[in-house]
């Protein structure tokens, strides 16, 4: 890699790294059960808003409506889908792993660590990857955030109680709503 090679151009090869190895290797979490098919209960049919967050991490956990309320929130304004300008609120999706115990960024005390994704789930089953890195503010300062406003209103039940929003992409794709699960999982190539 050359070393005048910009910032933007090194996460274009990050994030195509990902993608290959996603499609020729597979992601572990992406080859199991989902929860409902092992017949437990998801964060979805749990009372009270949770979230659960796991996977390769010290401390999985759940966090409760009031937990993500009190997160520092964000505000950014998109274009959706149809191309309407809209603004949605919520916590830096860096903020609620950090809770879980995910470190983000370079610490010198973790070594050299194995590539982690993150995979983001929706109640319905759907699923959206990033990278970790992705959410290093040193590499990219960009918001990506768990919404649980739109507007200025509470996301409804089609949408909410929250979504994933990654900001400046030029299409949506990676948006998901009804956000009931994060896992953390190492690439396996």
């Amino acid at each position: 890699m050359r070393a005048d090679m910009g910032l933007n151009s090194r996460m274009v090869l990050r994030a195509m790294a990902v993608v290959i190895c996603v499609h020729c290797c597979g992601l572990r979490a992406l080859q199991t059960k989902s929860p409902e098919q092992a017949g437990e209960k998801t964060p979805a049919t749990l009372p009270s808003q949770v979230l659960s967050i796991s996977g390769e991490i010290p401390h999985p956990v759940q966090l409760d409506a009031q937990t993500i309320a009190e997160l520092p929130s964000k505000q950014v304004t998109v274009k959706d889908r149809t191309g309407h300008v809209v603004a949605y609120r919520g916590p830096l999706l860096r903020d609620g792993l950090t809770k879980a115990g995910v470190v983000i960024g370079n610490d010198p005390s973790h070594g050299h660590r194995a590539p982690l994704c993150v995979l983001v789930s929706a109640s319905d089953g759907y699923k959206s990857v990033l990278s970790l890195s992705e959410l290093d503010p040193a590499l990219r300062d960009r918001p990506i955030i768990l919404a649980s406003q739109r507007d200025g209103r509470k996301l409804d039940e089609k949408e909410g109680p929250l979504r994933l929003i990654v900001a400046d992409e030029a299409k949506p794709e990676r948006w998901i709503r009804q956000v009931s699960a994060i896992k953390i999982v190492e690439l396996s190539c």
